[in-house]
């Protein structure tokens, strides 16, 4: 990514304190529903730099790399967060739409914002990501369903605990452990 100093926690706070913490959220789900990062009508100007570090602007243009804004905005979302609102609604929609996007990155990082925040909306589209190509993102999507789920999940946890990937069927594990106590079936 960019080989700045400092870390995405400190420059999403930077950019909520010079944009407010409403705007960077709601343009962050934005970019994250795909919007692309300089269609944003604002009266302040927001570039990637805010939430991919200094460089992230040029760094896309000059590679190329498309997913990347999709990912920083939702790692954003770790930082910048409200539980309700335009903002909130439109965070939680995006997370949603992320878990379905075609690069693993994006749908990994989703996940995690997922299980951090407890979007419990997003439960039903995680359950799919467990048998997705992409190891980190079966786990990120285990241990969001282990702080979310619901009984009708443990049945797909409980499958992943017999993956191949020794990192998938320890994240299930402790997944279907969680699901078992948050839903007091212990």
């Amino acid at each position: 990514m960019t080989t700045a100093r400092g870390h995405p926690r400190e420059w999403v706070a930077d950019a909520c304190a010079r944009h407010g913490e409403e705007a960077v959220l709601a343009w962050c789900a934005e970019l994250l529903g795909g919007a692309a990062p300089e269609s944003r009508d604002l009266d302040v100007h927001l570039d990637l730099d805010l939430i991919g570090g200094p460089g992230a602007t040029r760094m896309v243009r000059d590679s190329g790399a498309e997913y990347f804004p999709r990912v920083w905005a939702a790692r954003a979302m770790r930082y910048a967060w409200r539980e309700s609102g335009p903002a909130g609604a439109a965070a939680q929609a995006a997370l949603v739409v992320g878990l379905r996007d075609p690069h693993w990155r994006v749908r990994e990082m989703s996940a995690k914002v997922v299980a951090l925040h407890e979007v419990g909306a997003a439960a039903d589209a995680l359950a799919p990501l467990l048998s997705d190509e992409v190891p980190r993102v079966q786990a990120a999507a285990a241990r969001a369903i282990g702080e979310i789920g619901e009984h009708e999940h443990l049945a797909a946890v409980d499958a992943a605990v017999t993956d191949p990937d020794g990192m998938v069927a320890r994240a299930a594990e402790r997944a279907l452990d969680r699901l078992r106590e948050r839903l007091d079936l212990t």
